[in-house]
């Protein structure tokens, strides 16, 4: 059974380094262009991605066109919210901003390889899931 409206779905900057260094994320681009998740951003999410990039030991990894050309795509493909509530929750405080984004952005999913935000799951409805976990959440709708 498919679900008439997609998913929404945070992915964590971890999701996004793995991405550019291995280049999965499974059916993402199939999914986004189906409609069948609707990528959840905010500008907190993107200045940390820009500066996580950014960092030297990432460099053997992957170039800052690569770079570009993600963020040029999550910007076509993705649906900005603005955080303006940052729950004290996680033990890891940089990560507050994620959970304030899942309440303006009221989420499905957030993804994320971080045990910190992992161990939230669930946060005011929204699954905190892992990326092997995400295919499978998809195509169940």
């Amino acid at each position: 059974m498919t679900s008439a409206h997609p998913v929404k779905v945070i992915f964590d900057t971890n999701i996004w380094i793995s991405y550019l260094i291995g280049g999965q994320l499974g059916n993402l681009t199939e999914f986004l262009s189906e409609r069948k998740i609707e990528l959840v951003l905010c500008e907190q999410l993107l200045t940390e991605l820009k500066e996580v990039t950014s960092r030297k030991k990432f460099q053997r990894y992957f170039d800052q066109q690569e770079v570009n050309e993600l963020l040029k795509l999550m910007d076509i493909l993705g649906t900005r919210y603005e955080v303006t509530e940052y729950p004290n929750i996680c033990r890891d405080a940089k990560d507050d901003f994620l959970l304030g984004l899942i309440k303006a952005s009221q989420a499905n999913l957030l993804v994320t390889g971080d045990q910190d935000l992992l161990e939230l799951n669930p946060f005011e409805g929204t699954e905190i899931i892992g990326p092997n976990e995400l295919l499978e959440k998809i195509a169940n709708r």
